[in-house]
């Protein structure tokens, strides 16, 4: 018979609970959360290794899984991968509250990360050069759903987006809670400025070859007008030789009509 594995979750101990509130609560007002994400301690094991960290938001209401399979941990990635968790999970939220679906890594999770980075980037400093340094190529691995073409030039948009918008956005006198709501503003704007875009290149291009085509029928009824003009000459050249021939021939015939008077 076989046994089934229980588990009881239970408070962390004190020391634990303090060593964590010291080193994140400083950073969750930082952020400026209205109400900072909680944290679990947990097991986290995937498929063929363990991950530092995942979010919860229903279950145990908007809370935060450090995973406790992982090593020992340095304190700058603890800060770290709270603060990338707690961007999924505002992120996820609001995609909810709009009833739409987005991409787990896509532009609109960069840019709230990032916010959130910049905001908490005095307790960053001492593990990043720059707060921008903890950004890598899994931030934003998710080909937003309606952006196409190969990946270095969506990535390079993706890129692009969060970079031009992430200082202004943390600057905003809004609560942690908002930023998700803003960057989904900032990416619609974005996506319809780039379809106004497109759709001027392509009024320009049909412009474009309406002006060629008008051309190349211009071109090919200069050429019809000239081979006319040139059969033209040709006919009349003849014609002409002929018709001076004739008049000489007239003239002498009344020439010499006259001198036989």
């Amino acid at each position: 018979m076989n046994i089934i594995d229980v588990k009881h979750l239970a408070p962390a101990p004190v020391h634990t609970t303090q060593w964590l509130n010291s080193m994140l609560s400083p950073v969750a007002e930082a952020c400026r959360f209205n109400m900072p994400p909680a944290v679990h301690l947990a097991p986290l094991r995937g498929e063929n290794s363990s991950y530092r960290g995942c979010f919860y938001f229903d279950y145990f209401q908007n809370s935060i899984a450090l995973s406790i399979t992982c090593g020992l941990w340095k304190r700058r990635d603890i800060i770290r991968v709270y603060l990338h968790e707690a961007a999924h999970m505002l992120v996820y939220s609001e995609y909810r509250r709009r009833g739409i679906d987005t991409e787990a890594h896509g532009p609109i999770f960069l840019l709230v990360n990032l916010a959130l980075t910049i905001r908490a980037k005095d307790f960053l400093k001492s593990s990043y050069s720059d707060a921008i340094d903890k950004i890598n190529l899994y931030d934003f691995r998710n080909r937003p759903f309606s952006i196409e073409g190969p990946e270095h030039e969506w990535r390079s948009l993706v890129l692009a987006f969060g970079l031009k918008h992430y200082n202004t956005l943390a600057d905003e006198d809004i609560p942690a809670e908002a930023i998700a709501e803003k960057a989904y503003d900032l990416w619609y704007a974005e996506l319809k400025a780039r379809e106004q875009v497109a759709l001027e290149k392509k009024e320009q291009s049909l412009e474009v070859s309406k002006i060629r085509n008008e051309y190349e029928s211009s071109q090919r009824r200069v050429s019809f007008l000239e081979a006319e003009l040139q059969t033209n000459r040709l006919i009349l050249k003849p014609a002409l030789v002929a018709a001076l021939l004739l008049m000489v021939m007239c003239l002498a015939v009344g020439y010499g009509l006259g001198a036989s008077l």
